[in-house]
């Protein structure tokens, strides 16, 4: 009898603690708002959403008893990059008292690099111990119509610009909306500072990344106080109607010393080496290279422009760009090819290369010569082939005539033979 009613105190303790850890946290869910959308957990029906779009996700609560530490979270699972963006959102903990409505609202931002796709949106109440309230929604995310953002800015010189040089921009942008978008308008600038470039995309197809040109701002020399200068990046495209959203990065402008400064003490700054002035070049030959060795021995970084001529008798090329960026310190090295054609009479030919700033002023202008040889003859190889044909020619037409009039003698022999061997009766 004792070992029976152990047996039954055992048994009811394990009901007891089973009962206690199956009870349910005493909260229901009567309504879950999307934007003011009101969601039902029974219904098929699936709410769209866009991606890029921050959503207010409004959840009320009626509390069937008192509890403690309640905590109400809300969030979207599948997203790939979740574990570093992700997609939920939570309440702080709080307390209910049972017959008291509570409503809690929570946010949610859909990332741009979601896909599209059918999605639950879930909503958990729960505290340390009860057992959890979970409830499904059905959302289908989707891609707005027209929807292009900055990714990236990057400049030249990468960190700080001195005052009085150029600061030189280039935007990454990516289209993360449905359509294809023409002609997007890029506009980077200071606006402490009044200065600003432009640059226009023909197109950007659908889910495509691309980068604009380099735009070039003059940050001014005088009256510019050293220190950190927001960069604003404005996109504008689908006919001036749409935007991207706002981005803004800065950079650090260094002072270039006295506004006074002469501007030949600056234009000293680049120093030029050559190998030579005059290389000599076979008319209709492979050309020759000219070297153009550019130093900035200032502490500020500078930007050359190099511009070549068209001759006449020839062509000149620039190799690897035309435009070098040199730090302060920095050597660069540009290359000037220079071809004569094949019908260039052989002589000294000049050209010019003007080194320029971005503005077009010349700082320097070196002159070179080629010293145009002739082409390699050809010609007498060619008269000595049509010498060698013709007496090939002639020497066939020799042998067809001696053949000729051996067959002609020989057929008259046998004729003769014929004649004379005739009988007469």
């Amino acid at each position: 009898m004792k070992q029976l009613k152990l047996m039954l105190l055992v048994l009811a303790t394990l009901l007891a603690v089973g009962f206690v850890s199956a009870t349910a946290i005493p909260v229901e869910i009567e309504k879950v708002q999307v934007d003011g959308t009101v969601l039902d957990p029974s219904a098929p029906n699936r709410l769209d959403l866009e991606r890029g779009q921050r959503v207010e996700i409004k959840v009320t609560l009626l509390a069937t008893g008192d509890a403690s530490d309640v905590q109400v979270e809300a969030f979207i699972s599948g997203y790939e990059y979740s574990d570093f963006e992700p997609v939920s959102d939570s309440t702080h903990v709080f307390d209910v008292e049972e017959g008291v409505v509570y409503v809690k609202k929570l946010y949610i931002t859909l990332p741009e690099k979601v896909e599209k796709d059918n999605y639950k949106l879930r909503v958990i109440v729960s505290d340390r111990y009860s057992e959890e309230l979970i409830q499904n929604y059905n959302l289908k995310i989707d891609a707005p119509r027209h929807y292009i953002k900055v990714k990236d800015v990057w400049f030249t010189p990468e960190n700080t610009v001195y005052a009085g040089e150029y600061l030189i921009a280039s935007v990454r942008l990516k289209n993360y909306g449905d359509k294809d978008e023409e002609g997007i308008k890029v506009v980077v600038s200071i606006p402490e500072l009044g200065v600003s470039a432009t640059d226009y995309i023909d197109e950007l197809e659908a889910g495509d990344s691309i980068s604009s040109e380099e735009l070039y701002l003059k940050i001014p020399r005088c009256n510019v106080e050293p220190g950190r200068y927001e960069v604003d990046v404005e996109v504008m495209y689908d006919e001036g109607y749409e935007s991207a959203p706002d981005f803004t990065t800065s950079i650090e402008i260094a002072s270039a010393g006295p506004c006074e400064a002469p501007e030949e003490e600056v234009e000293e700054k680049i120093v030029v080496t050559l190998e030579t002035l005059s290389k000599d070049v076979v008319a209709g030959g492979q050309g020759v290279v000219y070297p153009i060795t550019i130093t900035n021995t200032g502490s500020t970084a500078r930007t050359i422009v190099l511009s070549i001529p068209q001759v006449a008798w020839g062509s000149l090329k620039l190799s690897p760009s035309n435009v070098l960026v040199l730090n302060g310190g920095e050597t660069k090295t540009a290359f000037v090819y220079a071809t004569a054609s094949r019908a260039t009479a052989p002589g000294e030919y000049q050209f010019s290369v003007a080194l320029n700033t971005v503005e077009g002023e010349t700082l320097k202008e070196l002159t070179f010569t080629a010293n145009v040889g002739k082409a390699p003859s050809g010609v007498s190889v060619t008269r000595g082939l049509e010498i060698a044909l013709v007496v090939l020619i002639l020497i066939l037409v020799v042998i067809g005539l001696i053949l000729g009039l051996r067959k002609l003698r020989g057929g008259a022999e046998e004729s003769e033979e014929e004649v004379s061997g005739e009988t007469y009766y």
